[in-house]
């Protein structure tokens, strides 16, 4: 079975739900935040034992390239996680792990960085997304060995507007995810 984590039943209204095939798809909204994400998935991985996570959930755009659509994450990181007095990178938990946690080698795919923050200016930590779980997915699913894949629609221009329009555009994407899952 996969699992499909996502933060918010705003993020796919029922109508779409009603169309994935759950035969193969099971959904388990998380909420919002890191705390909530890792919380969610974990009890996934250990109560259901999926095959595959997916991620879907909407995402602020800091990259025109990618300002429309859904978008399939190449890597991921904690744009939030700041230990750099304690020698450490901007982004990175342990020494002996990258900053980046790489989901996909395809070149022409978004970077994300995940916060418990809504972004309404650029971070400090360059990506050409944002949103508020990714990274604790990504991180759950490499330390258990689960394949991910990371899906988001891009919402808002994460910019002084950003709650605004996250609020009229976070169901939109619906539609285009369950494309991809039939494809799946």
């Amino acid at each position: 079975m996969i699992y499909i984590l996502i933060a918010l039943p705003d993020e796919i209204p029922q109508e779409y739900r009603d169309q994935i095939d759950t035969d193969k798809f099971q959904i388990r909204f998380t909420g919002i935040g890191k705390i909530n994400a890792t919380m969610a998935c974990m009890e996934v991985l250990h109560e259901h034992k999926p095959t595959q996570i997916i991620n879907y959930g909407t995402a602020g755009s800091l990259n025109p390239v990618f300002s429309h659509g859904v978008h399939k994450i190449a890597q991921i990181a904690q744009r939030d996680l700041d230990i750099r007095p304690l020698g450490f990178q901007l982004g990175q938990a342990d020494l002996y792990d990258d900053v980046w946690i790489s989901l996909d080698d395809v070149e022409n795919r978004p970077t994300l960085t995940t916060g418990d923050n809504f972004v309404d200016k650029m971070p400090e930590l360059e990506s050409d997304l944002v949103d508020m779980e990714a990274a604790a997915y990504a991180t759950v699913c490499k330390a258990y060995g689960v394949p991910l894949d990371v899906y988001k629609f891009v919402s808002d221009n994460a910019d002084g507007e950003a709650a605004n329009t996250w609020e009229e555009n976070c169901h939109k994407g619906a539609q285009l995810f369950v494309d991809i899952l039939k494809g799946l």
